[in-house]
């Protein structure tokens, strides 16, 4: 099934918020650009690993234009150009921690953990990297 997306405006719904501790703006694509898509399950994870932990959760990477998405070296099917991925970080908890902890629900979530990219210049030890695709029970 296809995972369900949502279109925004950074401009004039940046301030929104998706949910207790996450806001549009903080998925906008790094390029500048107005338009954001999120997948409101990507949302929903995300709130549960930063209630999980009791500390924010910094998006490094969230939504990407494909231009941008080029420019940064992404894949050509990057699942950030969809709205359904992010690079986040977590002080003072490991990759590892926050891997073990990922809700099981009916989100298959695909963790790369770093040590697959040991030698990558776009993750440092502190993020991980997690695309997921959302499933229904």
């Amino acid at each position: 099934m296809a995972v369900s997306v949502k279109g925004y405006s950074k401009s004039k719904q940046g301030n929104v918020k998706l949910s207790t501790n996450f806001k549009v703006s903080e998925f906008a694509c790094q390029d500048g650009s107005d338009v954001v898509f999120i997948a409101p399950a990507l949302v929903t994870i995300l709130q549960k690993v930063r209630t999980h932990f009791g500390k924010p959760v910094t998006i490094n990477s969230a939504y990407r234009t494909p231009t941008h998405n080029k420019k940064v070296g992404g894949t050509t099917n990057s699942q950030h150009c969809l709205g359904t991925a992010a690079d986040i970080k977590i002080t003072g908890i490991s990759p590892k921690t926050v891997a073990k902890y990922f809700p099981r629900t009916s989100l298959i979530v695909l963790i790369v953990l770093l040590n697959v990219f040991q030698n990558s210049f776009l993750l440092s030890p502190f993020i991980i990297f997690f695309i997921f695709y959302c499933l229904t029970k």
